[in-house]
């Protein structure tokens, strides 16, 4: 059962991480009955594909946004437009309420509009440093629940 699951799940999680430059490689580390521990293992990153797919998710997210408030806004009465600083406190506010993952997918998001060279090797430190486990847990989230994410990221 475990080496059809580690098969199944290479099967479909490599092609998908692939496409957004992350190559892995999955192993059973450790086997006790019906209990296994199966280690995934990043081996290559693309930052440059990383980068441009997380920017066409958080785009996608924020156009599904957009068009849900627009519906919205067609039942309700017109208002004023906020000052500049209520709408500052209100982007503040939605800011607040965005999850890690969130907030990574949108950090790889501003990087699209920066030059390669600038921040590839900022991933590169930041991967191997403090944000390790959060990037993996990121690569692993948006090919394996990315609907969930999505959804997530439009709210």
């Amino acid at each position: 059962m475990s080496l059809l699951l580690l098969a199944s799940l290479y099967r479909l999680l490599t092609p998908r991480l692939k496409r957004r430059g992350v190559s892995i490689e999955t192993e059973i580390e450790y086997r006790v009955g019906p209990y296994f521990v199966l280690a995934v293992n990043v081996k290559e990153i693309d930052w440059v594909r990383i980068v441009k797919s997380a920017h066409k998710d958080v785009a996608d997210a924020k156009s599904k946004w957009q068009q849900e408030q627009e519906e919205g806004k067609e039942d309700e009465e017109k208002l004023e437009r906020p000052g500049v600083v209520l709408s500052f406190l209100q982007h503040c506010y939605g800011l607040s309420k965005l999850t890690r993952l969130e907030v990574m997918a949108q950090v790889l998001a501003w990087c699209y509009y920066l030059h390669w060279s600038l921040y590839t090797p900022l991933c590169f430190l930041l991967y191997h440093s403090i944000l390790g486990e959060l990037f993996r847990n990121y690569f692993l989230a948006t090919v394996s629940d990315g609907k969930a994410l999505m959804n997530e990221m439009s709210h």
